[in-house]
């Protein structure tokens, strides 16, 4: 809780001090959201080996609620949110084949409020990286529904890769547009930030 009080005000180093004390009292004691919340620090601080450390033993403790009775849905939401962390680590850290392979593990049917935008920029992300549509394509649906409920903020934060997903695709596809390609014309600042390769610390 302390942990947490830091990080909400803004004191990120002490806020990851005082998580990382609590898991000396046992990682048992620890829920895989605590986990999770560690990690999510850790790249926020740019450790994101450390990062993906804490989100593997995130991934850990939410199998062993899963089998000890935790309903699927939940299971299906949390888990999405571990690797949503170990998605961002291993792209920063240079392995965008794991970050692509962790992808395909995710369930992404339905959202948390508010954090759908994260996961179609993740979707984006590595389909820039990888120039495959088939990566967003494969979750248009649950992308694009999960995105009118706020849609607001969607286009803020998205733009023109809105074009990509429905209801937005098909205006464009009635005119005969590829999105895919017009994005990939398109200058970096009319784009949702992509990585830097210049921060990562392999290739």
């Amino acid at each position: 809780n302390l942990g947490m009080c830091y990080n909400w005000d803004g004191e990120l180093e002490a806020a990851l001090e005082w998580m990382v004390a609590a898991t000396e009292e046992g990682l048992e004691h620890m829920s895989p959201n605590s986990l999770n919340n560690i990690s999510g620090l850790c790249i926020s601080l740019g450790e994101f080996e450390r990062a993906l450390q804490y989100s593997t033993l995130a991934e850990e403790r939410l199998m062993e609620e899963f089998k000890g009775g935790m309903d699927l849905a939940t299971f299906a939401g949390y888990h999405d949110l571990v690797l949503l962390g170990q998605m961002a680590a291993q792209l920063e850290l240079g392995f965008p084949q794991k970050a692509r392979e962790t992808y395909e593990r995710a369930h992404l049917e339905e959202f948390f409020p508010g954090l759908a935008p994260e996961f179609v920029h993740m979707a984006f992300l590595l389909a820039w990286e990888f120039n495959d549509p088939l990566l967003i394509q494969m979750h248009a649906a649950s992308f694009g529904e999960a995105l009118m409920v706020d849609s607001l903020g969607a286009v803020e934060r998205l733009g023109p890769v809105l074009g990509l997903l429905p209801p937005w695709n098909e205006s464009f596809s009635e005119g005969g547009m590829d999105v895919w390609n017009e994005l990939r014309l398109l200058p970096s600042d009319r784009l949702p930030e992509l990585p830097d390769r210049a921060r990562r610390g392999r290739t």
